[in-house]
């Protein structure tokens, strides 16, 4: 059971304390695939959740926010065309990267769209901003309703193990 949980975590990735409530959950659970659905939906609607808390707040920016997180489904967004085409958004994105939805990164290591010193041996810069896990670009896939490749390599993916 052990080894199917790593792989399982592996195959989907994500956040340490998205996984510990993912391991958590499987306590309740007998059947593996069933705890990582209520995962993956606990993360789907918390994104909803966040997305509703913005278009009351700020209405009219919603679509356009709604916009900018459908083409992060299909790749990372440069931070220069973040100020450039979406500067009124800034703030928004900025929600969603305390919540660690999304992410700031490096373009040279984009594996999880995380700073690594390691790669840009401490110098470069955050010069892209991505979904922050494959949980949440599934999130923003299932939000969109994008149907770009890599959300559909994520459904399949998440269909084979419920």
């Amino acid at each position: 059971m052990e080894e199917n949980i790593d792989q399982l975590i592996e195959l989907i990735g994500g956040y340490p304390d998205k996984i510990i409530l993912f391991i958590n959950k499987l306590s309740k659970y007998r059947d593996l695939g069933k705890a990582l659905n209520l995962l993956i939906r606990s993360l789907v609607d918390d994104v909803y959740t966040k997305l509703n808390g913005v278009r009351r707040e700020y209405g009219g920016k919603y679509s356009s926010l709604r916009e900018l997180l459908a083409g992060l489904t299909e790749s990372p967004l440069e931070v220069t065309e973040l100020f450039h085409y979406h500067g009124d958004l800034i703030d928004l994105v900025d929600v969603f990267v305390k919540c660690n939805v999304l992410q700031y990164g490096n373009s040279e290591y984009l594996g999880i769209y995380r700073w690594n010193k390691e790669v840009s041996g401490g110098e470069g810069g955050l010069d892209v901003l991505a979904p922050s896990s494959r949980l949440y670009l599934y999130s923003l896939c299932e939000l969109t309703s994008s149907d770009s490749d890599v959300c559909k390599r994520l459904r399949e993916i998440v269909k084979s193990i419920g």
